[in-house]
């Protein structure tokens, strides 16, 4: 908590050359005049609450009537020494326009006399009420705003010479505003601020350099960073480094140089803290910049530490291997490491972290049996550990070896499937079909027209030129690209049915059977085939047996019309088998 006003935090003023310009402002009449009043009673500005009150001055809000918008005015409480720093504050802070510092409007004169300056109003509060109730790293990103309008000040050569949390403002839309310019100096001969090289003591006691507690070496930008590093000394451990019980205590304190206890402090911000607040100005950071740079790789390594924290407490999670969301928990840690190596790539913790979060996936993926996943993440280790290389060849291995099964159970199938080669055998199945029912009733009229003309010599003829369907047949089965054993074995077996059927009908016409006794045996030797086929390959030849049972059937009990029959029997049948191989049926 920020500790209380009393001596030791109360500003002290000197006496100090005065410049030319305050001793042109010495004479309050020479500046412009506005008229202050209660709210209705007219004037420029309409009076209203008091926003603050300090040693030498006070500030109140007030409405500018002309524009219709709330300024703070800041007036002296008295006559005297209050007056020249008021007057500094107003033409020191009006010549910085920074976003981290407050306005000035117009520096002006009351109709009593009284020196004032109007401002912006800021809506929020002392940063000295709230950093306790925030976090280091808020309060570190507000001590950064402060450090730009510090850095952009000593860019213009003035010094502020009273850093501390009560003269910083937070707004309430996150504006940070250093302000009460009052001990501002210049370093270089100025027309408005005194001369830095003029000075004696001053600032406030509480976080004095001791070159501001009179121990020599020069008022300077250097002065600021040793207040800046007192700004984070309080913010570290919550009181002011020189806080003591009297005023003269804390001089001797800040004059000595001696540094408070940081204990418990985060190490990186503890060393900005010594260097900034060295004895000798030499030894402090070479500029705010400097500082600051300094402070904001700090944060960023903070922030970093951070992220490395959260993706090692998901790490811890997949290292256990049992859990239910591991593949989330990858991306998570991955991301989180990888974004640390960037902000910091000398990190060395980020870059194990990594290393143990791809092993440990590798591990996950590998007990789950997804071996080509663990051996994808195995090749991204820069460092790849003996275990998990003997642990991924052995999967490997089984791997192969269950692929060479399934590989040779698939070709089994493929060689054992009666689907291959199915459009060829639809494609014959159909055509023959038509030959057959076309070819039966042409025997068939011929057989009415000239009965005895047909005999088992022409039959045997005729099967001989049929048997070049077996050719074709076999042909087709060998140009196939999808052809299998299973369908070597059908075209062998038809091709069997063929040279048999030929050898009955060459039997018959050397015994000299009669046409239709051996067209009934050749029937039968085929009802007999696409059973055996139907039974032993291929399950849709048994309607084909059927077809083939009906036909002998009809030739043994109606001879007259049974080629006729037969050709539309035959030729129906061998039509549905072709419909059924093409899935159709």
């Amino acid at each position: 908590m920020a500790a209380p006003e009393n001596a030791t935090l109360q500003r002290l003023t000197t006496a100090e050359t005065v410049t030319s310009s305050e001793s042109r402002h010495a004479d309050v009449a020479a500046l412009p005049l506005v008229s202050l009043g209660a709210p209705g009673a007219g004037g420029d500005f309409e009076l209203g609450v008091e926003l603050g009150r300090g040693g030498m001055g006070e500030v109140v809000e007030a409405r500018q009537v002309a524009l219709e918008r709330m300024v703070a005015i800041k007036r002296p409480l008295g006559d005297g020494p209050a007056v020249p720093p008021l007057l500094r504050e107003a033409l020191a802070a009006g010549r910085l326009e920074h976003p981290g510092i407050v306005p000035v409007h117009l520096l002006a004169r009351s109709a009593d006399q009284t020196p004032l300056f109007i401002m912006k109003r800021v809506e929020g509060r002392a940063w000295s009420e709230l950093y306790a109730q925030r976090s280091l790293e808020e309060n570190l990103e507000t001590l950064l705003r402060v450090c730009d309008a510090v850095d952009f000040a000593h860019g213009q050569h003035v010094v502020h010479r009273d850093i501390k949390p009560a003269n910083v403002m937070l707004g309430a839309f996150g504006e940070v505003y250093l302000v009460d310019w009052g001990l501002a100096v210049s370093t270089r001969p100025d027309p408005v601020l005194p001369q830095a090289s003029d000075l004696t003591i001053g600032g406030t006691p509480a976080y004095m350099a001791p070159e501001m507690a009179g121990q020599g070496g020069g008022v300077g930008p250097w002065t600021d960073v040793y207040l800046l590093g007192a700004t984070l000394c309080e913010l570290l451990t919550g009181r002011a480094p020189h806080l003591a019980a009297s005023l003269s205590e804390a001089l001797a304190h800040a004059s000595s140089g001696a540094l408070p206890s940081l204990e418990g402090a985060p190490a990186d911000l503890a060393e900005l803290c010594r260097r900034a607040m060295a004895a000798a100005p030499a030894d402090r950071f070479a500029s705010v910049h400097e500082f600051k740079t300094a402070l904001h790789r700090s944060l960023r390594q903070r922030s970093t530490l951070a992220l490395h924290e959260q993706a090692m407490q998901r790490l811890s999670l997949l290292e256990r291997g049992d859990a239910p969301d591991a593949p989330g928990l990858f991306v998570e840690c991955r991301f989180g490491f990888e974004q640390v190596r960037r902000q910091w790539p000398d990190f060395s913790p980020a870059r194990d972290g990594l290393h143990r979060t791809l092993v440990a996936m590798a591990w996950h993926e590998l007990k789950k049996g997804s071996v080509v996943a663990a051996r994808g993440l195995f090749g991204q280790l820069e460092v790849q550990p003996a275990d998990l290389q003997l642990a991924l060849s052995t999967a490997e291995s089984l791997e192969r070896e269950k692929q060479a099964r399934l590989d040779a159970l698939e070709a089994g199938a493929r060689e054992a499937s009666t689907e291959a080669a199915r459009d060829g055998k639809a494609l014959f199945a159909t055509g023959f079909a038509v030959f057959v029912a076309l070819g039966s009733w042409g025997l068939q009229v011929l057989m009415w027209q000239r009965p005895a003309l047909l005999t088992s010599r022409h039959g045997a003829m005729l099967m001989s030129v049929l048997g070049v369907s077996s050719l074709v047949y076999q042909w087709m089965v060998r140009r196939s690209p999808d052809v299998n054993q299973q369908q070597r074995r059908i075209a062998a077996a038809l091709g069997t049915t063929w040279v048999n059927s030929v050898v009955l009908w060459l039997i018959a016409a050397s015994w000299d059977l009669p046409f239709m006794q051996t067209v009934a045996l050749y029937q039968l030797v085929n009802t007999v085939a696409w059973s055996v086929s139907a039974v032993l390959a291929e399950s849709r030849a048994r309607p084909m047996a059927v077809v083939f049972f009906v036909s002998t059937m009809l030739t043994v009990f109606l001879p007259s019309v049974a080629l006729g029959l037969n050709g539309f029997v035959l030729g129906l049948g061998f039509w549905w088998l072709g419909r059924s191989l093409r899935g159709d049926a």
